[in-house]
């Protein structure tokens, strides 16, 4: 779940890329508690 959902903001539908730090606010804003070293394991 949480690998398609970074999958979804990394993709190309979005203009500009977003760095680890910045899906790990989106994320926090909405639903998931999340940890930035988590979202940047699962981007690399």
């Amino acid at each position: 779940m949480l690998f398609s959902a970074i999958q979804d903001v990394k993709s190309t539908k979005f203009k500009t890329e977003y760095s680890y730090r910045r899906i790990t606010i989106l994320f926090k804003m909405k639903v998931f508690e999340i940890n930035h070293k988590r979202v940047l394991r699962i981007m690399r």
